[in-house]
């Protein structure tokens, strides 16, 4: 006879009563690991420290797992005892061992051959001295990264951790396209712990942006800063080539060469539908406020679009602020354009005539509206076919103050 619906509501209950507490642990690790999977598929990476908050629950499912396991073999209860203690014995070991030969060695700051191919004495306040620099650039391009060595000294013990800045300025923006950020000893070294006379030598790779106006000549500039508040370390004796009290010292000029290629710098960006933007110029990149700039890019389709897109571009502040903007269509609808052809589009932008002086982004992109008149706009595809931005950072210009 069967138990009926009130009858099996008592045995589930009393399911849950007796395992309580295993079945919240499995519903807490359960609801864990389904946040995990649905981060990864939307975000397109995976992060173990995720699942952290987990862990006391997973060890327990592990442990009880691990009891069962040892049941179904039938070994008797002074062998089943000592097995059952295996897993922690061997998770104990290794986190003693990982400390040493794991933690630690990560911690070694690298060597790096000495001396350096050039040799200067630049000395900043009391605390650093830089004693030499090398940059391995045969051919610099866009896309392109350049190695830099520094080697650095400590004048005396330090009360402040400085940390190292290496530029590479683009003279005409006045601001730096590319830059590497660290303590010395790749990042693991605190200047505190710096013994005075100590030399390191410590390697710094910057990757210059593929949308990098070529050609040009940048400057490659290094100093020293205190993270916490950015206050920099001035120069201190005036040596050659260097004044006193100076924030930063530029070291070099960097050739950077344009890419080959039929259309002003070249590139290959790809958006939604197998867009690829090819080329572009933008000129001038210095312009007062109220000025003018023509900005001219060159789109190749990789297969038919399926609609008529517009085209924009804009001079943005760190506030989104607009402080010049033009959306255009081409003249031939893009609907129409053939794969495999390259059109050019040109976005002349009008400057506000009350913008601030500094180097803002240009920002392209294209867009279709919606049937609620909104905007969908096309986002770039990386070249392992993730969607990122509705919009491509193409350059900075640079605004003069009225």
């Amino acid at each position: 006879m069967g138990l009926g619906r009130a009858g099996w509501l008592n045995r589930l209950f009393g399911v849950v009563e007796r395992h309580f507490g295993l079945i919240v642990i499995l519903l807490f690790a359960a609801a864990v690991v389904y946040g995990l999977v649905q981060w990864a598929t939307t975000t397109w990476s995976s992060q173990g420290r995720l699942v952290f908050t987990a862990i006391s629950a997973l060890a327990v499912l592990m442990a009880l797992g691990w009891v069962a396991l040892l049941d179904l073999t039938g070994l008797r209860r002074p062998a089943r005892s000592t097995l059952m203690a295996a897993p922690a014995v061997f998770l104990f070991a290794v986190a003693a061992a990982a400390p040493w030969l794991w933690i630690r060695p990560a911690y070694v700051p690298p060597a790096y051959p000495g001396p350096l191919a050039t040799q200067v004495d630049i000395a900043f306040g009391d605390e650093m001295r830089l004693a030499g620099y090398e940059v391995e650039s045969s051919t610099l391009r866009p896309g392109d990264r350049v190695r830099v060595r520094l080697e650095w000294q400590a004048r005396r013990p330090m009360a402040r951790d400085w940390s190292v800045f290496v530029h590479l300025n683009d003279p005409v923006l006045g601001r730096p396209i590319a830059q590497r950020d660290m303590f010395p000893g790749q990042g693991l070294l605190a200047t505190r712990l710096l013994s005075p006379g100590e030399r390191l030598v410590n390697e710094y790779v910057l990757t210059v942006p593929p949308t990098a106006v070529a050609p040009a000549e940048l400057e490659l500039v290094v100093g020293l800063y205190d993270f916490a508040s950015g206050e920099r370390l001035a120069t201190a004796d005036g040596r050659p080539p260097t004044a006193a009290g100076q924030d930063a010292v530029m070291l070099a000029t960097v050739p950077l060469l344009p890419r080959e290629g039929a259309y002003p710098n070249p590139v290959s960006i790809l958006f939604e539908h197998g867009l690829e933007l090819v080329g572009f110029a933008v000129e001038p990149r210095r312009v007062a406020a109220g000025g003018a700039l023509e900005v001219v890019t060159y789109w190749r389709p990789t297969e038919p679009l399926p609609a008529d897109f517009t085209f924009f571009a804009q001079v943005v502040g760190a506030d989104t602020t607009r402080y010049a903007a033009i959306d255009a269509a081409p003249p031939t609808p893009t609907s129409g354009w053939t794969p495999g052809e390259v059109y050019e589009v040109r976005l002349p932008l009008a400057l506000d005539p009350a913008t601030p002086g500094d180097a803002y982004p240009l920002i392209v992109g294209l867009y279709t509206r919606t049937a609620e008149g909104g905007f969908d706009r096309l986002q770039q595809v990386t070249a392992d076919g993730r969607l990122t931005e509705d919009y491509l950072t193409l350059t900075l210009v640079r605004v003069d103050a009225p």
